[in-house]
């Protein structure tokens, strides 16, 4: 894989996806893609926040976080009233700038799997899919007919598995792989399973680099509102990294 390929990485937002934006374009050169990392706490649709990204020609992909169900209006913005929503990574490969990547949004949640952190918390199994879900509970738990807002941000065996079934270069995810101290070992073997070289995830507000499975594939974490690009440099300090409140992996 060419790491010069040029794709930045945006950390979770928090309400500067416009200005995140606004500020790559400003930047010359010009990537080809970029990929938001989730949590963006969305003030307008998605497709509007981003919108001087995609007029200047730039292709704007994306997963979501755990913060993108908080409120009802937050995941909206994202999902029903998003004219990007054919580039949503989650469950999927894509092929980026010629770069084939991969995409798991969302958080591990107890109620509905958990995968083991250490020999203290075993692994917490409670529902393969969605459809097993919907199936054993009332209708009045539902939200607008489906699954309640608190357990759409959730990530979902069936959508786990059918990922490990692709192969791909770069595995962008929310959760953290082991490099990270609140990391998951599950990300790792998905990572490794589909053959990636480099796993690339927010969710923990730290701008870092690290190494799995042995140092055979690269990690690159992105903090709040930061950009990094494929090959690792920083475009955009993480906000957290400006006021000195960021600590290591």
């Amino acid at each position: 894989m060419d790491f010069s390929t040029p794709i930045y990485f945006v950390g979770d937002p928090h309400g500067l996806t416009n200005q995140v934006a606004c500020e790559i374009v400003a930047r010359a050169p010009l990537p080809k893609a970029v990929v938001f990392l989730g949590d963006f706490d969305l003030e307008a649709s998605f497709h509007t926040e981003v919108e001087p990204l995609t007029k200047a020609g730039v292709e704007v992909w994306w997963i979501c976080g755990n913060h993108d169900t908080d409120h009802q209006l937050y995941y909206v913005r994202l999902f029903d009233n998003n004219r990007l929503i054919a580039f949503n990574l989650h469950g999927r490969v894509a092929e980026i700038a010629g770069v084939r990547v991969a995409g798991l949004g969302g958080v591990f949640k107890a109620r509905v799997w958990m995968p083991e952190r250490d020999t203290h918390r075993k692994e917490v199994l409670r529902w393969q899919t969605r459809s097993a879900w919907l199936g054993a509970n009332r209708a009045s738990t539902r939200w607008c007919d489906g699954l309640p807002l608190h357990l759409r941000d959730a990530i979902w065996p069936e959508d786990y598995d059918l990922l490990g079934r692709e192969r791909a270069d770069v595995l962008v995810c929310h959760e953290a792989p082991t490099s990270h101290k609140h990391g998951f070992a599950a990300i790792d073997v998905l990572a490794e399973t589909i053959g990636a070289s480099l796993v690339v995830h927010g969710h923990h507000h730290v701008d870092y680099e690290a190494k799995i499975a042995d140092g055979k594939i690269r990690v690159m974490g992105v903090g709040l509102a930061g950009v990094r690009a494929l090959d690792g440099a920083t475009l955009r300090r993480s906000v957290e990294s400006i006021l000195g409140r960021v600590g290591g992996p």
